[in-house]
């Protein structure tokens, strides 16, 4: 039986998007030896199903990092972090006996992650190297990450190495990396978080009869937090009738701290941000909690006839967003930023883009006034990202398990 390991040192709680995509890629991998390394101070209790065994990723501070903050955050103590970690991946991939039949992913890789693979990588002999799938979330180097180029350039001089896939989260990045760099191959690789790609469609609720706007994620700045409360004011002004007798916003309250007191502070000054809809109007504002179970946040996106997602194009730059993905999956019409990335999946879809709060008022009343039309181009695009990820995992697969 192949052994298969997923290296993600980012998956650190059940929020966010490393521990749904780890969870959901092990789920969807045959049975096999799984393995995962996830963050040295990862919280108890993360399942990511039966028969995979967890570890956490050894502590790789030097002394004087450990010590002094402002150590971690010089250039240099970053540019040391591959050097640091090469040795953690061997050891990784040693204690799980991995051999030239089996299989190592990185799905949400970093430029300094990406060096160490590709260093240790240099280290192991070519005929007991494990298949290496590495796919690219992270966006270009205007973002100001020294270690971009010479981890593309290291990588990108061994893809041609059999057993060697690279993978970018977005066309764009897609594009980037093979414009700018030597590599034999990149291709698209869309993971789902908490929609099953396998699973029976649900269907929606009747959006005549109330029409859903799902406002889901962690509510951070360059998720366009400050946008929510102006674009609810201009919701409110005229709503999305006579497309629908009720409207009903989803809010997932800001879940930027770890702290369940900041956290709490941060959930008012954002309720209070918001304006109280009158009885007449017809709308209505529903909470739901800062973390979701993956069941919960399953249910929020099915009970949403349209997913909004404002974010500031300049900060993604070239990322992706997984509620694209999800929506697809789910057959969900999302309204996105202008210029923002993954394209091909929002140009299937025939996404409405906007950049200020009446812009993206009136693209969610236009999901509203002509729903059946946006819910063809969403199922359109979720079947060509279904099709997309069955290929992904069928290359793992590779007809050995």
């Amino acid at each position: 039986m192949r052994k298969i390991l997923v290296i993600d040192p980012n998956c650190r709680n059940s929020s966010g998007h490393y521990y749904s995509t780890s969870r959901s890629l092990l789920n969807a991998l045959p049975a096999a030896r799984k393995f995962i390394a996830v963050h040295r101070r990862a919280e108890d209790g993360l399942e990511f199903g039966d028969g995979v065994t967890v570890w956490r990723w050894p502590d790789d501070r030097t002394l004087a990092g450990r010590i002094f903050r402002s150590v971690r955050k010089s250039r240099r103590y970053r540019q040391g972090w591959p050097a640091r970690n090469v040795g953690i991946v061997l050891e990784l991939i040693a204690r799980a006996g991995l051999g030239a039949q089996d299989v190592v992913i990185v799905h949400s890789s970093h430029s300094q992650l990406s060096q160490a693979m590709a260093d240790a990588y240099r280290a192991l002999p070519p005929a007991s190297r494990p298949e290496l799938h590495l796919r690219h979330i992270w966006s270009e180097p205007s973002s100001g990450d020294p270690d971009f180029t010479p981890a593309h350039e290291a990588l990108a001089a061994l893809s041609d190495s059999p057993g060697i896939h690279v993978y970018a989260e977005t066309v764009e990045m897609l594009a980037f990396m093979t414009a700018s760099y030597p590599y034999a191959s990149v291709r698209q690789w869309p993971l789902p978080m908490v929609i099953d790609p396998s699973a029976p469609r649900e269907e929606k609720s009747d959006p005549a009869e109330c029409f859903v706007i799902g406002m889901l994620g962690s509510k951070r700045r360059e998720q366009g937090a400050g946008q929510i409360a102006p674009i609810v004011r201009a919701l409110l002004d005229r709503g999305c009738r006579p497309a629908s007798a009720r409207m009903r916003i989803l809010l997932q309250l800001p879940s930027g701290s770890s702290s369940p007191r900041k956290r709490r502070e941060e959930a008012r000054r954002f309720v209070a941000s918001l304006p109280d809809p009158a009885p007449e109007s017809g709308v209505q504002l529903e909470f739901l909690d800062p973390i979701l179970s993956t069941g919960d946040f399953r249910k929020a996106i099915h009970r949403s006839h349209v997913l909004l997602l404002p974010y500031e194009q300049e900060s993604y730059g070239m990322r992706g967003s997984g509620l694209i993905i999800e929506g697809a999956l789910s057959g969900t019409p999302v309204v996105v930023t202008h210029g923002f990335a993954m394209a091909n999946w929002l140009d299937l879809a025939g996404s409405p883009r906007a950049s200020d709060p009446a812009g993206y008022a009136e693209a969610l009343r236009s999901v509203a006034r002509d729903y059946p039309q946006y819910r063809a181009g969403a199922l359109r695009a979720g079947e060509a990202v279904r099709q997309m990820i069955t290929e992904r995992l069928e290359d793992i697969r590779g007809g050995e398990f």
